[in-house]
């Protein structure tokens, strides 16, 4: 697999977000959803749409099928970085994931961000 832990890749961002990276925090496989690539992503813009709210500029916990990745991952920029804290948002998600209310994202990354801002705003 070319994705590895610790590797830190720039990806089709959304306009304005050109300084955006994402790291790769952990790599799993599970027998209902095959691999799953767990990234940080930071330098970030993350507005509500409806209300306008900032909610930050880091996600530090988002999972990505690798064929998601393929679509959106354009320069490997690092491969042995250090981690950010994301264990807990990954705690969340895998409790959730195991009660099969969460799942992996099978969209760009851009896409994908977009969801999350959307989510937030509800």
């Amino acid at each position: 697999m070319k994705y590895q832990v610790g590797q830190v890749w720039d990806y089709k961002t959304r306009k304005g977000e050109k300084d955006s990276y994402l790291t790769i925090l952990k790599i799993e496989e599970y027998p209902k959803a095959g691999i799953v690539v767990h990234v940080a992503i930071d330098n970030v813009s993350i507005n509500g749409p409806k209300t306008g709210e900032y909610y930050g500029h880091t996600i530090s916990h988002m999972p990505f099928s690798p064929e998601a990745l393929d679509k959106s991952l354009t320069d490997l920029k690092e491969s042995n970085s250090t981690l950010p804290e994301f264990e807990g948002g990954y705690d969340d998600w895998k409790e959730q994931f195991d009660k099969g209310n969460a799942g992996v994202f099978s969209v760009t990354v851009a896409e994908a961000i977009g969801f999350i801002e959307t989510t937030l705003d509800q």
